[in-house]
């Protein structure tokens, strides 16, 4: 109630958030880490990145990585990278902080491989927005029917996804006219 009121908070509150990011609880480090992420510490990312490095439990790992997300650095690189390969990976927030990791141009080309390889290997209906830009960025001209297939979907809002990742490289163009023509909803 605090946060939405505008109230101002303890410093104690974020120094109490960044000690639960180390209870034995997966609950309590998901909570600490959302409320780290919402109050916008000084040192979060850091703090964040520190803690993804230790979270073996998705339920934790997914705000963490939501952290990663608005604050990308070059240490969390391998952590993502673990977290978007792990199968039980809350992959969503996993391809939120890949995409903000390959916007700041932290990935090598081996780690783009092993991003497009695991894109590939999931069900589309699993993607998010961030994951269809990825394929956008990173994939070749087969991985582009990925988003096409998704753009004949009648899920509105995973059609505009597919849409806007297209629209974020030259190569995604004409598939995105192509498919526009085809369904004047786009």
């Amino acid at each position: 109630r605090d946060l939405s009121s505008s109230t101002v908070l303890e410093p104690g509150v974020g120094e109490t958030a960044k000690a639960m990011l180390g209870d034995a609880n997966p609950e309590i480090r998901s909570k600490a880490a959302s409320l780290v992420v919402r109050l916008v510490l000084p040192d979060a990312m850091i703090v964040l990145t520190q803690a993804l490095h230790q979270e073996t439990e998705p339920i934790a790992a997914e705000p963490m990585l939501a952290g990663i997300a608005r604050w990308p650095n070059s240490e969390a690189v391998d952590d993502v990278r673990g977290w978007f390969q792990r199968e039980d990976s809350p992959f969503g927030a996993a391809c939120d902080a890949a995409l903000s990791l390959e916007g700041q141009k932290l990935w090598d080309k081996e780690a783009d491989h092993q991003l497009i390889e695991r894109l590939r290997a999931v069900e589309p209906s699993t993607i998010n927005e961030s994951g269809m830009k990825l394929i956008a960025l990173l994939g070749n001209a087969g991985d582009f029917e990925i988003l096409s297939t998704i753009l004949k979907l009648d899920d509105n809002a995973r059609r505009n996804w597919a849409a806007n990742a297209l629209a974020v490289t030259p190569r995604g163009v004409d598939l995105l006219v192509q498919s526009a023509s085809e369904n004047p909803g786009l």
